[in-house]
């Protein structure tokens, strides 16, 4: 009887002991999960196609007669069109500079215009504006939809600005 509770108690204990090793590997196995995720997650936002732009960055392309990609946004908008067009960049893997108005005062923003030649009542967030060689090439102004960034795109072949 006494080795009958004996075996019975060592029994449970290697269940219990199985249990916990299960347990560990299920424990290790999800943190394992987790850190992929956030080593992707984090790999993704690194090779961004995408940096922020100040009038002095967009002022020196110019000078040096550069070409580049501006998307002109405003993350103080509640409308999700800025997030929706920068995703839709993204896709397209199109190389842009962000140029946040929320970050711009009036001074600037008067600058910015005059040096972009834009009419102040037409121009708004969220544009593209396509510089070639120092010089406004192209711009789509207001965006409303992908088909229009689409358009821009493909017109200018801005797949190859870099």
């Amino acid at each position: 009887m006494k080795d009958k509770i004996i075996n019975k108690i060592n029994d449970i204990k290697g269940k219990i002991s199985k249990d916990k090793k299960y347990k560990k590997k299920f424990i290790i196995s999800v943190i394992g999960i987790i850190l992929g995720i956030v080593i992707l997650i984090t790999a993704c936002n690194a090779s961004s196609n995408k940096s922020t732009i100040t009038y002095n960055g967009i002022e020196k392309i110019i000078k040096n007669k550069d070409s580049a990609i501006i998307y002109y946004f405003n993350s103080n908008s509640s409308n999700m069109k800025n997030i929706r067009i920068m995703k839709y960049l993204d896709k397209l893997k199109i190389n842009y500079y962000k140029y946040n108005d929320a970050n711009v005062d009036k001074e600037e923003y008067k600058k910015f215009l005059k040096l972009m030649g834009l009419d102040k009542t037409l121009f708004g967030p969220p544009s593209i504006i396509y510089l070639k060689n120092g010089r406004m090439y192209g711009n789509a102004i207001r965006i409303d939809s992908n088909k229009a960034v689409k358009q821009l795109v493909d017109q200018y072949d801005l797949y190859t600005v870099k």
